[in-house]
């Protein structure tokens, strides 16, 4: 007899045996186990249920209840069976582990730390009631506490990488830099892969620290080794301390660890720090935008403009010394943008056009408004262009990549400056796919192994109808057919300077040039040719590149047709 057979032989002989005696609790709670290994949890939650309406002093059939509700991921029902069972036995250990569990899941931290406090009274040596208990601390920011939870579980077992790291972070969260980073430290070496180039980078941060060496740029360091490991909580902490070092660095750019600073409500902090920075640094771009980045996400958006405007305009008189403050202004706004695409050389074009006396790019590059920042309304966008003096020829603009795939930026953009002058660099799709992954593995948001995310990514298109539903993708990005075809709807193809990444890397000063001409200002040879935002690496995947060649060639003729234009990538 097949096991499927004999199982359903078995649940039907309960079926029969509870027909004859419908009110047993017994039988409810038997049918129950014998459903529950057989993974049937609606059918084993209603067994138990109706075991526990016939005898509710079973403890057993609450606490089973418990677990079918805990794998239905019926969190409450389930606090409430394992209360039931822990009201009628309330010394079983066990009991409070599984209350403390479903707790953690509906984020009951304080009740968590209850429930696991009592199943460590009862039992002190179970390994998993320490570290959660140090969980729940860990999520109440009680890190003190946190930290006496982590210790005791590494008493039960020493090779525990995670709970290493989150001792680390709760020693971070304490400025005990040195035993923080020593946490780390054990804790990658204890890894089944550890990441050999930020465990480098942590022995020699200790070392620095154990020396009394240890500078900003210390901080800073332990900061990218964390973000590479995905420690973010121990990261943000670092974050802070870098910025104590040196707060007039460019630190808004860091927008994931912003939020946890906001999380943390840490941000009123950095706020008097950069004020004191801009008092201390007058003249410090940085300064300003990490004192506008603060106030932003404190919904203080009108400071933040006013911090916007107040540097706009000293970069202004810097320029043009000879101007009185009775000079009239005309009211800022941009007048070319660099929409993309990303790892083609927007950040090198961003600083070679802002050398031209005539041009005057946006305070940062980057600003991501009509893609991400839309929400903080025209006015934040507007604030980060100078006021044009009416007296003199000065053209404003900006540089943000992410314009050129995100849906909604072209229609964006046309509703508010239907004239506006657009520029496109295009590299290779390939080789931007291949720079576009090894720039996430560096940023550590990528583990896969090239040949693995290219194949991987190529199996997600193959079905995919709107190559806007996966942007956020190396191979989607190279696309670069289907995207200037969303925004020729919404301008036209005059107001578009469309080039070569691979051209502009070999001859810069004649492309800037070609750039000045588009944008109606003189040309004016480039002065010092320096790349900026770039990275190397090595890339022996010719497989790779040859299916991505393959993979794009239709969609480069279609581009070339659609241009009318020749691009050497073959």
């Amino acid at each position: 007899m097949h096991e499927s057979q004999e199982f359903d032989r078995e649940i039907n002989l309960y079926y029969k045996a509870i027909d004859i005696v419908p009110n047993s609790p017994e039988l409810h709670e038997s049918l129950g186990n014998v459903l529950s290994q057989k993974e049937q949890w609606e059918a084993a939650e209603r067994a138990y249920r109706r075991s526990t309406q016939l005898n509710p002093k079973n403890r057993q059939a609450y606490q089973n209840l418990g677990d079918v509700l805990f794998y239905q991921k019926k969190w409450l029902t389930a606090e409430n069976a394992y209360k039931n069972a822990i009201a009628i036995e309330p010394n079983i250990f066990w009991l409070h582990q599984k209350l403390g569990d479903v707790l953690i899941k509906q984020k009951k931290w304080l009740e968590a730390e209850t429930a696991y406090k009592k199943a460590i009274q009862l039992k002190d040596t179970f390994f998993w009631s320490h570290q959660k208990l140090g969980l729940a601390r860990f999520k109440q920011r009680k890190w003190q506490a946190a930290e006496t939870a982590f210790r005791d579980a590494l008493t039960l077992k020493s090779d525990a990488p995670e709970t290493y790291a989150k001792l680390g972070t709760v020693l971070a969260q304490q400025q005990r830099w040195l035993e923080a980073v020593s946490a780390y430290i054990q804790s990658e070496k204890k890894q089944h892969k550890p990441n050999s180039e930020s465990l480098e980078k942590l022995i020699e941060c200790r070392q620095q620290l154990e020396q009394k060496s240890d500078s900003w740029e210390t901080y800073r360091s332990i900061l990218y080794a964390l973000i590479k490991l995905k420690y973010w909580q121990g990261a943000v902490a670092a974050f802070w301390k870098s910025i104590e070092g040196k707060p007039e660095q460019g630190w808004w750019r860091y927008d994931r660890l912003w939020k946890l600073t906001a999380q943390q409500n840490r941000l009123k902090d950095f706020q008097q720090t950069f004020e004191t920075s801009i008092a201390n640094y007058p003249d410090n771009l940085d300064s300003y935008l990490n004192l506008a980045e603060v106030l932003t996400r404190q919904n203080r958006t009108s400071e933040a403009i006013d911090c916007y405007r107040k540097f706009s305009k000293r970069e202004i008189l810097k320029r043009y010394p000879h101007l009185s403050p009775e000079t009239s202004l005309k009211s800022p706004h941009p007048d070319f943008i660099v929409i993309g695409a990303q790892k083609c050389g927007t950040t090198s074009l961003y600083y070679y056009l802002n050398e031209h006396p005539n041009l005057f790019l946006s305070l940062n590059k980057e600003i991501h408004f009509w893609s991400i920042n839309y929400d903080k309304g025209l006015d934040w966008y507007l604030a980060h262009f100078p006021p044009v003096p009416e007296s003199e020829y000065l053209l404003t603009g900006e540089a943000s990549p992410t314009y050129l795939d995100f849906p909604e930026a072209a229609e964006r953009l046309a509703r508010e400056f239907p004239k506006m002058k657009l520029i496109v660099l295009l590299r290779n799709p390939a080789d931007r796919a291949i720079s576009h992954y090894y720039h996430w593995v560096r940023l550590g948001k990528e583990e896969r192994s090239l040949t693995t995310a290219i194949e991987q990514q190529l199996q997600e298109i193959s079905s995919l109808k709107n190559p806007f539903g996966l942007r956020d993708r190396y191979i989607i990005r190279g696309l670069y057919v289907e995207f200037l075809k969303h925004w020729f709807k919404f301008f036209p193809r005059e107001q578009f300077l469309v080039l070569e990444s691979e051209r502009f890397d070999r001859e810069p000063s004649t492309i800037l040039q070609q750039t000045h001409q588009f944008l109606g200002v003189a040309p004016v040879p480039l002065q010092e040719y320096q790349r900026y935002n770039t990275s190397t690496y090595q890339s022996t995947h010719e497989d790779v590149r040859a299916l991505l060649t393959e993979f794009y060639r239709p969609y480069n003729e279609e581009l070339q047709t659609l241009l009318e234009m020749t691009f050497n990538w073959s």
